[in-house]
């Protein structure tokens, strides 16, 4: 029951940070997988998230099927992206960073 109270408050949070952690919910991913997640690793056609292999800790490429609400966020973040970063920071050409995730779920 407080998991679901927790999403419902989460979905009705604006902003990158809140939006970040919708997406790292369901698809299970790593803050920093999440943050820096660019435009051309989704495959919305295809309902995929790879991320590759330089960003992966094991050093190995990683393919994530989207959940429909993950691939609904993603269309929505697409369309607004302003950058090839999906989550960009405050400075330019820097992805998000963590510490917006987490001020998020300590709230």
């Amino acid at each position: 029951m407080k998991a679901l109270k927790a999403l419902k408050a989460l979905k009705a949070q604006d902003g990158l940070p809140a939006r970040a952690l919708a997406l790292l919910i369901p698809t299970a991913g790593r803050t920093n997988e999440v943050t820096g997640a660019v435009r051309g690793e989704f495959d919305l056609d295809g309902v995929t998230w790879t991320i590759p292999a330089e960003r992966m800790k094991a050093e190995r490429p990683h393919r994530i099927l989207l959940s429909a609400s993950a691939l609904s966020l993603m269309r929505t973040l697409l369309d607004e992206a302003d950058s090839d970063l999906v989550f960009p920071g405050a400075k330019k050409g820097k992805s998000l960073s963590n510490m917006a995730v987490l001020g998020v779920l300590r709230a």
